[in-house]
């Protein structure tokens, strides 16, 4: 029985993953058309910084996703930055999307390039959304899956579900311990209970 309930414990764990990102994006086909968006926050202290000039739209071969247009010198661009996969997909034509709302922020994983909100403070929360209207995953040369990005100073994560849902839900050790000594209590009680004799 012991063995058991320590399998079945450990099971439980392994199919519940933590949310470790700080910064999740969302990839999603809604009706005909797709759809990213993105939200959280990020610790850049020490990335270093870099120059360069994009529009909102993506190229799944190069991991490259961009939540805005313009000179990314007006944001905080920081090279080196993102250490992951270095595509999503096979599309090698970059595709701008329909509309974008929200801030600033773009992700280019073969190189490892990530931009923020000009002046941006770490641990600020920053959101935003791109549409691509008449699109779908294949179309664009998109491989659904989870996508996760270290930032290279060691501080934060960002993940990219791209036609998943991520679980939301954080499991600690703490958390662990309290689900290992809820199993025990309740082997004792039944043996407690299992073991008094029935009365007439």
């Amino acid at each position: 029985m012991k063995l058991l309930l320590i399998s079945a414990l450990a099971t439980f764990i392994a199919q519940v993953q933590p949310a470790a990102a700080i910064l999740i994006i969302t990839g999603q086909e809604t009706g005909s058309n797709v759809e990213f968006s993105y939200s959280g926050s990020l610790n850049v202290t020490g990335l270093t910084p870099a120059i360069t000039s994009t529009s909102f739209g993506i190229r799944p071969s190069t991991a490259l996703l961009v939540f805005f247009s313009g000179d990314i010198n007006s944001n905080d661009t920081f090279a080196n930055a993102l250490s992951g996969p270095t595509s999503f997909g096979s599309g090698s034509t970059f595709v701008g999307a329909t509309s974008q709302t929200g801030g600033p922020l773009l992700i280019l994983g073969n190189n490892g390039a990530l931009t923020v909100p000009n002046n941006y403070i770490s641990g600020t929360t920053i959101t935003g959304s791109l549409t691509f209207n008449g699109q779908t995953f294949a179309t664009l040369g998109i491989t659904p899956g989870t996508y996760n990005y270290n930032l290279t100073n060691g501080l934060d994560t960002i993940q990219l579900n791209i036609g998943t849902t991520p679980i939301p839900f954080e499991f600690s050790p703490l958390l662990g311990f309290a689900l290992i000594g809820g199993l025990v209590t309740a082997k004792k009680l039944t043996k407690n209970v299992s073991a008094k004799p029935a009365q007439k």
